[in-house]
C-alpha cells in the first residue's frame, strides 16, 4: 500500500512557503516589487508554487480515501 503521508507532507509545504514568500514580498522585498517585470515574475512563480502544494495536496486526500488504486499510485 502507497502511503499518502508523503504529497500531504510536501502539499503542505510548498503551499506555506508560498504564503510566506507572499508576505516577504510585499513587505521586505520592495525593490523586487517595484520592477513590473521581476514583480510578475515573482508572482507567476507564487502562484505556480501555490497551485502544485494544492494539487499534492488534493492527490494525499485522494491517496487517503482510495489507497489501492493504482492511477493515484502511479501520479
Amino acid at each position: 500500500m502507497y502511503n499518502a503521508r508523503w504529497p500531504l507532507v510536501f502539499g503542505a509545504l510548498f503551499s506555506a512557503s508560498a504564503v510566506i514568500l507572499a508576505a516577504m514580498s510585499s513587505h521586505a522585498l520592495p525593490d523586487i516589487m517595484s520592477d513590473p517585470v521581476r514583480a510578475h515574475r515573482f508572482t507567476t512563480a507564487l502562484q505556480m508554487q501555490q497551485i502544485q502544494g494544492l494539487g499534492l495536496l488534493l492527490m494525499g486526500v485522494a491517496l487517503l480515501m482510495r489507497p489501492n488504486h493504482r492511477l493515484w499510485q502511479v501520479a
